[in-house]
């Protein structure tokens, strides 16, 4: 594991973490020597360099979003002369055994200068039976291991996003740089996406991903900004459509705060045909 640590950074993107955050955050620097942590709370954590003793800490002085704080560890990770970096949110968890594993693969995969990101496996993705890794499209940012030299040819993560699609939109400049996008389904790791609820009806199960209602806005906003920027590379118009009704049916019918997350797609939308980009704050004051 030594060896492999002189050339990996682990990037731990912080919001108003929970004592099991910063715990885990902790767990990690014991055993790695580059863990960078950027902080996108609205104050600092308290007697944070007691807590993370071995670690790298950046307070970004307000929430600038994912794809800030993400470029912000990529850049300081470069600075330190390092390869390859792990993007983890702070909700996902490794156990250390499976996080060496992941390097270690990662390491073997980078021989090919085309790969530029290696994935963990996902529940789905290993109830397909996959043995040996395999290209995708697209996977989310946390959990990741990406080539850090890629971030310089295809431009860093965009931080007019602010939150969702950033990851989406990384992978689509990847594939159109040739870089391949690998999973491992020899890897897994926990990670939770929203704060799922489901509810039975009519016999049928209900799943809803029940995001609050600031992030249905950017789902909403963002993705259409995508389908604009890159149209070959999106859902047909049906199939988007009918991806967003599913997701209203599921607010309606399993969610809290209905009302609020409604408004904020259509808020959304509105953002994106009056073509504005940023954060929440800024595209209600665009004098900001």
């Amino acid at each position: 594991m030594n060896d492999i640590q002189s050339d990996f950074a682990v990037i731990i993107v912080f919001y108003n973490p929970s004592s099991k955050h910063v715990a885990f955050a902790a767990y990690l620097s014991k055993f790695l020597e580059n863990v960078l942590i950027v902080d996108n709370s609205p104050i600092p954590i308290n007697n944070i360099n007691k807590r993370l003793k071995g670690s790298r800490y950046c307070w970004m002085g307000r929430n600038l979003g994912i794809a800030a704080a993400l470029n912000y560890g990529c850049t300081m990770a470069m600075s330190l002369g390092l390869k390859y970096a792990l993007l983890l949110d702070q909700d996902t968890v490794f156990m250390l055994q499976i996080l060496c594993r992941h390097f270690e693969a990662a390491q073997s995969f980078f021989i090919n200068d085309k790969v530029a990101l290696v994935a963990p496996g996902s529940l789905m993705l290993e109830s397909v039976n996959e043995q040996l890794p395999f290209p995708v499209k697209s996977v989310i940012t946390s959990g990741s291991i990406i080539r850090l030299t890629a971030c310089c040819d295809v431009g860093k993560f965009n931080d007019r996003l602010f939150i969702d699609q950033v990851d989406h939109d990384f992978c689509i400049r990847l594939r159109l740089h040739s870089y391949i996008i690998l999973v491992n389904p020899a890897v897994s790791m926990k990670h939770k996406i929203g704060d799922p609820l489901e509810k039975k009806l009519l016999g049928r199960l209900i799943v809803s991903t029940n995001h609050h209602w600031l992030r249905r806005y950017y789902q909403v906003r963002n993705s259409l900004y995508l389908r604009r920027w890159y149209p070959s590379e999106s859902m047909s118009r049906a199939d988007f459509t009918k991806d967003i009704l599913l997701t209203v049916l599921g607010i309606v019918l399993v969610e809290q705060d209905r009302i609020r997350k409604l408004y904020a797609m259509l808020i959304g939308a509105a953002d994106f045909f009056r073509n504005r980009l940023g954060s929440w704050r800024e595209c209600r004051n665009p004098q900001i």
